[in-house]
């Protein structure tokens, strides 16, 4: 692991979220390649996600973050209470001293889009991670502002069996899977890039290769195996305790 990436990593230690080591570098990595637009984030909550793309954007070109996220907590959150996020997620930005690229829009997905007109280069999307509709909504809200070869990345999308040994239960979710499978995989102007943890890129062209085609039923083929991956997975957790140090040493190579 190179330094920048270390120091990435323990810049957000200890902050709560979803995303894992993996992802957060890869987060970092697209951040800092960005230049021609700006970088949109749906759903911040505290911060952990952000940081990532901060960091790497400070480290390319210093395009702005524009961090959306309403701040009333998540689903499983306001169930029990009422929830504010903001305050929490402005020092974890300000420890990070981000404040100079992160810029917060306290508000929803759908009512920032309404008065927006910015060319976005990356966006990474968290927001409705289990929702079908909110994830399709969210994808076509956004989308349109890309740049040509601009990025969306979508969290959530397949298990990753590495984040949950990290601990972090990222389990996939039916919601971007359906979503993927009808209208990304099929796609004539998105091809899918990469899929790390459990995010899928996807990148904004004018028309697909055939080769692109190919790689996106490789892609889908790739989000099945995961899944499949998963299951097993889950099935072997039900085995022996020295059969589950085995497998954990297998997981994280």
């Amino acid at each position: 692991m190179i330094r920048e990436h270390s120091d990435l990593l323990k810049k957000i230690s200890g902050i709560p979220g979803s995303v894992s080591k993996k992802e957060a570098i890869y987060l970092y990595n697209l951040a800092k390649k960005c230049k021609s637009g700006v970088i949109v984030e749906l759903g911040s909550w505290y911060g952990r996600s952000t940081i990532c793309l901060g960091l790497g954007s400070r480290a390319g070109y210093g395009v702005k973050v524009y961090a959306i996220d309403p701040h009333t907590g998540s689903p499983d959150q306001r169930t029990y209470q009422k929830v504010n996020t903001f305050e929490t997620f402005k020092q974890n930005i300000k420890n990070a001293e981000l404040e100079s690229v992160i810029e917060p829009v306290v508000a929803t997905s759908e009512e920032t889009a309404k008065n927006w007109d910015l060319p976005i280069e990356l966006v990474f999307a968290d927001a409705s991670y289990y929702d079908y509709e909110e994830t399709k909504k969210d994808f076509f809200l956004w989308s349109k502002f890309l740049t040509e070869g601009g990025i969306y990345t979508m969290h959530g999308t397949v298990p990753s069996v590495s984040g949950i040994l990290e601990g972090i239960p990222l389990h996939g979710w039916e919601g971007p899977r359906r979503f993927l499978k009808d209208f990304i995989f099929g796609s004539k102007n998105l091809r899918v890039i990469a899929v790390k943890g459990t995010i899928t890129a996807i990148q904004k062209t004018q028309k697909l290769t055939a080769l692109d085609k190919i790689k996106n039923r490789a892609f889908q083929l790739k989000s099945a195996l995961l899944r499949l991956n998963y299951r097993i997975y889950l099935i072997f957790t039900s085995l022996p305790s020295p059969v589950k140090k085995t497998l954990k040493a297998i997981f994280h190579a």
